[in-house]
């Protein structure tokens, strides 16, 4: 191919990729630049494919090379090759459509997978999967578009899922360390108000009502069954929440509770 004639016939991207998943690289050829979107290929049961980890931008040095600190581009004709360190990658070309899904897929995983890191560190008590990213990624209608327009717009819908689960989780986070905070002095019914506001059930992510329902069993053992009872549809966490500490078991063993809630807790919990 002569990339001078492509160029005067096109004003849109060649692009070039590597087919070896160890060392995934799709390079992007423009008139005065390349870029190089280094990837790693992701395998998982929610799905598979690229997620991009890096993106240099290589200046033009002369008519058929490119370079940058980190990668030399060699498009002389057939002799297609990127140079990564020491490693000399061939490179094959590949269509503008195939291209364009390639990098928004892995745009798409990358800002995802970030969003779960981000969300997982600031708040522990709670879990976003990084498989939301390729929940969200199946739900596209259009997968090959312009990829610009394409990032714009995933930037704009992870800020909105971001700033919808930090506005969620900060309550709920709020409502913990109050609970943490008062609970010797709250009464059984305010508890039991209070609780009903934290998000409970073996299919939501989060562990903020078991953690309070933890310290009501260690700090205040004669209102753990009575918090059972406001809530029987949630056993499995209200009794999970408790079995591995012995010490508080015991203690349980004493408090006050209806035979039948007691009698099932410590079933349930093989003691």
């Amino acid at each position: 191919m002569i990339w001078s004639q492509s160029w005067a016939q096109s004003q849109n991207s060649i692009f070039l990729r590597t087919h070896n998943k160890t060392r995934l690289y799709c390079v992007e050829l423009q008139a005065h630049q390349a870029k190089v979107y280094k990837m790693v290929y992701i395998m998982d049961k929610a799905g598979s494919g690229p997620v991009i980890q890096k993106i240099d931008t290589l200046d033009k040095s002369s008519s058929t090379q490119y370079f940058s600190n980190d990668h030399q581009l060699v498009v002389d004709g057939k002799n297609q090759q990127l140079r990564v360190s020491k490693k000399v990658l061939p490179l094959t070309s590949v269509n503008t459509s195939s291209a364009h899904y390639e990098l928004n897929k892995g745009y798409h995983l990358k800002k995802y997978f970030g969003l779960s890191d981000t969300l997982n560190k600031k708040y522990p008590l709670y879990h976003y999967s990084f498989r939301n990213g390729f929940y969200s990624w199946d739900a596209i209608p259009v997968k090959d578009a312009n990829p610009e327009i394409f990032r714009s717009n995933t930037d704009r819908e992870v800020k909105k899922v971001y700033d919808s689960l930090d506005t969620e989780q900060s309550r709920y986070v709020r409502m913990t360390n109050f609970l943490l905070a008062n609970l010797r002095e709250l009464s059984d019914s305010t508890l039991i108000d209070s609780l009903a506001s934290l998000p409970r059930g073996q299919t939501i992510p989060a562990k903020y009502f078991g953690t309070v329902v933890y310290e009501v069993a260690r700090q205040k053992p004669n209102s753990y069954f009575r918090v059972a009872d406001a809530f029987p549809s949630n056993w499995s966490i209200i009794f999970g929440a408790v079995q591995h500490d012995k010490r508080v078991v015991k203690s349980l063993r004493k408090a006050e509770g209806s035979p039948k809630t007691k009698d099932a807790f410590f079933k349930a919990i093989g003691r």
